[in-house]
């Protein structure tokens, strides 16, 4: 009888994980990102997924072009286990310059700038910088502006380790009850009277508006209008 196929390949552990080139954090930092251990059973896939993360969490302290440019294995047959050596190249941190707005009639500058959860001088975290648009996004839709659209982008400036920040935004029309069709005039009516407001007032629903209204663009040159 045939012994059973063992798809997972020979059972090769992970052994040392050394990198080199890290100076913004620590090779302890850089291994609470990997949930590969030493010792335990090594799985290309997952390691792969680790670096990614440690370039993620790189990326995220401004650091934008972080990359490993070098992995070196090395099979130790006495012990069936893997060391790898991970070479770094982290770049220079990019900080937030002026933060801008365009298309902007509704809520001003001033407005927009105290509401925000990033300012001058952060660094350039990209995660932020959309969930600060997804945060414009709300406030249109608490003022019955459900349909806003948000464009950030990243733009290059004179100093080549500050971008200033463009957020370009399509505020759309306000929506207010009693504009609906006729075919849900009743409907809206039971609703009306159920939440205590008369046609005419504006909508504060939920906020509906999806990925498009968080894109990230990098380069191009635009000045950012001035709100009201």
């Amino acid at each position: 009888m045939a012994e059973p196929v063992d798809e997972g390949g020979p059972r090769l552990k992970l052994g040392n994980v050394t990198f080199v080139g890290n100076t913004a954090f620590s090779e302890k930092e850089l291994r609470s990102k990997m949930t590969s251990e030493s010792g335990k059973r090594y799985d290309e896939y997952n390691f792969e997924q680790d670096t990614r993360k440690i370039i993620y969490m790189y990326r995220k302290k401004g650091y934008l072009d972080a990359k490993f440019i070098n992995t070196e294995k090395y099979f130790r047959s006495e012990r069936q286990e893997l060391d790898c050596i991970l070479t770094i190249e982290e770049g220079n941190i990019r900080k937030i310059g002026q933060l801008r707005f365009s298309g902007n009639q509704i809520l001003s500058d001033s407005l927009l700038l105290s509401l925000l959860k990033v300012k001058t001088g952060d660094p350039l975290n990209l995660p932020a910088i959309n969930q600060t648009s997804s945060g414009i996004v709300a406030l249109y839709a608490e003022r019955g502006h459900i349909y806003t659209a948000v464009n950030d982008t990243v733009m290059e400036t004179e100093d080549p380790y500050t971008s200033d920040i463009l957020f370009s935004i399509t505020e759309g029309t306000q929506v207010r009850l009693g504009e609906t069709r006729r075919d849900i005039h009743a409907l809206q009516g039971l609703l009306q009277s159920a939440a205590g407001l008369c046609p005419g007032a504006v909508h504060r629903g939920q906020v509906r508006n999806g990925g498009d209204g968080r894109k990230t663009r990098y380069g191009g040159s635009a000045d950012g209008g001035q709100g009201g």
